[in-house]
């Protein structure tokens, strides 16, 4: 998911349809925290505040758990805080 200029990795096990509705919730509220699914393998949470006026992209590519890990130890130009 791209949200302004920030890439976020979402879990295949992650309700996409509910996360979804989320988000457009907060953005039809003016703006909301919503908190973003994490794999198993990064501890905490990561809450994002979406606003209307800043573009969300969804790209649907699949990665293994060893994949997203190698992908966060590398320096992929993509912001790694998911």
């Amino acid at each position: 998911m791209s949200f302004g200029n920030r890439e976020f990795a979402i879990p295949n096990s992650a309700d996409i349809s509910g996360l979804k509705q989320e988000i457009l919730a907060a953005v039809r509220a003016g703006g909301g925290y919503v908190t973003l699914p994490r794999s198993e393998s990064r501890k905490g949470s990561l809450e994002v505040l979406f606003t209307a006026g800043i573009p969300l992209q969804w790209e649907e590519v699949e990665f293994s758990e060893e994949d997203a890990t190698d992908l966060i130890a590398t320096d992929s130009g993509h912001d790694t805080d998911y």
